[in-house]
C-alpha cells in the first residue's frame, strides 16, 4: 500500500449490459500482464466501486502495483451507472429486500458483461473474482457460469438471506454474536462497582442480561440436519439460511476450483458462517471439497477493515491467494 500513481495507469471505460451504461475504472500495471489473471473486485451489495472508505480504490492500486490489471466498476441501479434496481418490478424496493436478490445472484449477468469486455478489449482471458460481503455473493453466482473465471475471493461471505421480512422477524431477538460480545461485557462489569450500582438501582437492561445468561446457560443442542426440501424451506424460514449457496457451492468445487474465504473477526458475518455453514449446514460439503476452500482471519478488523493495519493484512492475503493459483499446475 504504498505510492503507487506514478506505477501505474488509471482509465475510466464504460460498456453496455441489458440496454444500461456501465461505468468504471481500469487499473493497469506498467509490466506485461498477458500470463496473469485479470482482477475484478465487486462492489458490496448496493456500494459504488469506490468501496467502503475507498477501499476497492486503494485495493486496484495495491494490485495493479503487482502487476494485475483490475477493474471495479458500478452495477446497473448503482453510482454512475445507468439503469434501476427493482428486481421485482415494483415502483419501490426496499434497500433490504435489494439485498436479498444480490444475495442470490442479482448482478451476475453485469459481471459476465464485464468479463467478455476485458476479453475483447484487454484480451484477458483468466479472471479472479474477489469482492466484500454481497460481492462475494456476486462473485459465486458468476463462478459457476463462467469457467474463465480461475478462482474466488469471498470477503466477509453471507450465508443468510436479507429481507425486509427477515428484519423484522429478528427485530426483537440476538444473534449468537450479540450474545458473545454481551456474556463477555457483563463478565467484565462483575467486577465493577459501578456496574453493581446501576444492577442494583434498577438501571441495568435485566431483559438482556437475562436473555444472554439463559442461552449461555441452558443452550440447546444444535437441530439435526433436515433433508427433504419441505423441512429445508421451514428451517430457512426460521434462520434465513441461504441453501442455494450449497448448489452453487458444489457446482464450482465439481469443477475442480479453488476459493478463499477472508473474514474481519470482528464482524457478525464471521460468526454466522461459523456457526450455520461450517460447523453445520456446510459441514459435509466443506470437508468433501477440504482441499478446494481456505478461510483466513483478519484478526481484531471491522466489516469494512476501518483500519491501515486491517487493510494492510487484507490486501496481502488477496495477493497470496492470487499467486497460489498462479502457481497451480
Amino acid at each position: 500500500m504504498s505510492d503507487v500513481h506514478k506505477k501505474i495507469e488509471r482509465e475510466p471505460i464504460d460498456f453496455e449490459n441489458d440496454g444500461n451504461r456501465l461505468y468504471g475504472m481500469i487499473h493497469h500495471p506498467v509490466e506485461n500482464t498477458a500470463d496473469r489473471p485479470a482482477i475484478i473486485l465487486l462492489s458490496a451489495g448496493l456500494k459504488n466501486r469506490i468501496g467502503y472508505g475507498r477501499l476497492y480504490v486503494s485495493l486496484a492500486d495495491f494490485l495493479a502495483e503487482q502487476g494485475f490489471l483490475t477493474l471495479r466498476y458500478d452495477y446497473h441501479g448503482c453510482g454512475d451507472s445507468d439503469g434501476r434496481l427493482s428486481p421485482t418490478g415494483a415502483y419501490h424496493e426496499l434497500h433490504a429486500d435489494i439485498n436479498g436478490f444480490i444475495q442470490t445472484g442479482l448482478f451476475a449477468g453485469d459481471t459476465l458483461r464485464a468479463i467478455e469486455f476485458l476479453k475483447e478489449k484487454n484480451r484477458c482471458s483468466k479472471f479472479v473474482l474477489c469482492g466484500l460481503c454481497g460481492g462475494s455473493n456476486s462473485s459465486l453466482y458468476t463462478s459457476v457460469l463462467d469457467k474463465n473465471i480461475i478462482s474466488i475471493i469471498m470477503i466477509n461471505f453471507p450465508i443468510t438471506i436479507d429481507s425486509k421480512l427477515a428484519r423484522t422477524k429478528s427485530k426483537d431477538s440476538m444473534n449468537l454474536w450479540m450474545v458473545e460480545f454481551l456474556y463477555k461485557s457483563y463478565l467484565i462489569k462483575f467486577f465493577q462497582p459501578g456496574a453493581w450500582l446501576r444492577f442494583l438501582t434498577f438501571k441495568s437492561d435485566y431483559k438482556s442480561i437475562i436473555k444472554v445468561f439463559k442461552t449461555k446457560i441452558f443452550k440447546k443442542n444444535p437441530e439435526p440436519e433436515k433433508k427433504s426440501s419441505a423441512d429445508k424451506q421451514q428451517k430457512n424460514n426460521k434462520n434465513n439460511f441461504n441453501y442455494d449457496l450449497l448448489d452453487k457451492l458444489t457446482s464450482y468445487y465439481d469443477s475442480g476450483r479453488n476459493s478463499y474465504f477472508i473474514f474481519a473477526a470482528n464482524d457478525p458475518i464471521s460468526l454466522d458462517f461459523e456457526t450455520y455453514f461450517q460447523n453445520k449446514a456446510g459441514k459435509n460439503l466443506l470437508t468433501k471439497y477440504e482441499r478446494q476452500w481456505k478461510k483466513i482471519i483478519i484478526k481484531d478488523s471491522n466489516h469494512s477493515f476501518t483500519n491501515f493495519e486491517w487493510r494492510v493484512q487484507l490486501f496481502n492475503n488477496i495477493l497470496t491467494c492470487i499467486k497460489k493459483e498462479m502457481n497451480k499446475k
